[in-house]
């Protein structure tokens, strides 16, 4: 095949020099975007927790000669959020601004977690 014909991999998170963009001890302020065929994009803010899920093409029937990376080059699904999760991680960051204790941040916290 002729080098301008070749194609070249999608860059996929593994791919870029620094895919920790976050400490683990804060809220996330940034995220990567990830599409297949496009590099991923630094975006703003926490990303909403959520998957992806489509039947298997030939769910029941076997893979039928065709490799796992021809299984899942189809569309990536439909995205189904996980919405206790995102509510859950809504009410711990207005605890943690104290948005329902009048401004005081970590309301009812235990002197040996506050250390």
């Amino acid at each position: 095949m002729p080098a301008a014909q070749e194609q070249q991999p999608p860059l996929t998170v593994a791919g870029v020099e620094s895919p920790i963009i976050n400490s683990p001890f804060r809220e996330p302020d940034d995220h990567w975007q990830i599409a297949q065929g496009t590099p991923p994009v630094r975006a703003e803010g926490r990303r909403l927790a959520s998957y992806f899920y489509r039947v298997p093409e030939h769910a029941g029937r076997g893979r039928r000669n065709r490799t796992q990376g021809e299984m899942f080059e189809s569309a990536r699904g439909e995205e189904v959020e996980l919405s206790l999760v995102n509510t859950i991680r809504e009410r711990l960051k207005n605890w943690r601004d104290g948005v329902h204790s009048g401004g005081l941040a970590y309301d009812g916290i235990s002197p040996v977690t506050r250390e």
